[in-house]
């Protein structure tokens, strides 16, 4: 397995992130802000939509590191639209759930780590990765700004 820096990067704010999810989850939660953000990402990507989460990129991009091609890349709306066809016509997804979400009403950012299971074309058994997902709130709602498998 290659550790470059952007796998101990993923590999840290993925640490960090749970870390911080198993903190909070003791607490009772109030309703979450960003939870229509979310609830919107996990309908589009369980039937494999690609224009939606397109649609749900922040006006300044996404960073994206998940599929084959190792790093993580930039791309906007409308490169995440062929990023995202070509990812699902690659892959059958057979469940996508989030597991952790956290959010606060007055913050910036909001975060959710998300497992994926999916089967490629010709491979047998499915797989699952897990996923961190970043929003950022804009002027006009909340935008997707970071997908990253952990690996």
């Amino acid at each position: 397995m290659q550790r470059g820096p952007d796998n101990k990067r993923s590999l840290w704010l993925a640490v960090a992130l749970v870390g911080a999810l198993a903190g909070a989850a003791a607490a009772a939660p109030a309703a979450d802000p960003a939870q229509d953000a979310f609830s919107a990402i996990a309908r589009a990507w369980l039937v494999e939509d690609h224009a939606a989460l397109a649609n749900l990129i922040a006006p300044d991009g996404a960073e994206i590191a998940l599929g084959p091609r190792p790093g993580a890349r930039r791309y906007s709306a409308s490169q995440a639209f062929y990023f995202f066809k070509t990812l699902f016509r690659s892959t059958d997804t057979d469940a996508f759930r989030f597991s952790l979400q956290r959010s606060e009403s007055d913050a910036a950012l909001a975060h959710a780590v998300a497992d994926w299971s999916y089967r490629r074309a010709g491979q047998e058994g499915a797989r699952v990765e897990r996923l961190v997902f970043t929003l950022a709130r804009g002027e006009t709602g909340w935008g997707l700004t970071d997908i990253h498998a952990i690996r």
